[in-house]
């Protein structure tokens, strides 16, 4: 008994598989197909999802092809025998996904952390504000002033008034690029005239 695959000539995919005896099987064949044996004991199933056939040979993918190939969706389809994800998105649907993307990154950075002074703290935007206006409130008033403050890695300092001012103009300072670099890329985004020039936009390390 002697298993065969069935594949296409022109493309490589394999396309099913089966048993016979006596090799007889031309009949279910098309003009499109070809037919490769496989050795004793190894199974349709190893090769199905993992090879393709090049020059009458069952071929493995390699381990980029086959991530690639994983990454088929909607707007992307493998494409044989080239051997390419071929991107099917409209300029207009890698430009939304793209912002989506920058959007995300913009949020994530936004409740992530900031160093000031070699202190390095979370952003909290609301509870920094409210501490920066006591300190303004007690050194307008010229009053002693002081508080403390848990930072990322969970230690605690004691913080003056100006220190606290320091803290609150580098938050702010912090978010506000954080604004401008996504406002940038959105342009950039916006003049983009090819998916490929869409996919190299990349938020700044």
């Amino acid at each position: 008994m002697k298993t065969y695959i069935i594949y296409n000539k022109f493309t490589g995919v394999l396309n099913t598989a089966g048993t016979t005896e006596d090799e007889q099987f031309e009949s279910i064949l098309q003009d499109t197909d070809g037919v490769i044996f496989l050795p004793d004991n190894e199974k349709w199933g190893d090769y199905y999802s993992t090879h393709y056939v090049l020059n009458g040979q069952l071929t493995a993918f390699t381990a980029d092809e086959l991530l690639l190939r994983q990454n088929t969706n909607l707007n992307f389809r493998w494409k044989m025998p080239e051997r390419i994800l071929q991107d099917n998105r409209t300029l207009q649907i890698a430009k939304d996904e793209k912002w989506k993307e920058i959007k995300w990154i913009r949020q994530r950075k936004e409740n992530s952390s900031f160093t000031v002074n070699g202190l390095i703290l979370s952003v909290d935007l609301a509870h920094i504000s409210g501490a920066v206006q006591l300190a303004i409130i007690a050194k307008t008033a010229m009053q002693p002033f002081s508080i403390n403050w848990t930072l990322v890695d969970n230690s605690v300092v004691t913080l003056d008034a100006d220190q606290m001012i320091a803290i609150g103009i580098a938050c702010g300072t912090y978010i506000s690029n954080i604004y401008d670099t996504a406002r940038t890329l959105r342009i950039s985004i916006d003049l983009a005239t090819t998916n490929a020039e869409v996919d190299a936009i990349t938020w700044p390390i």
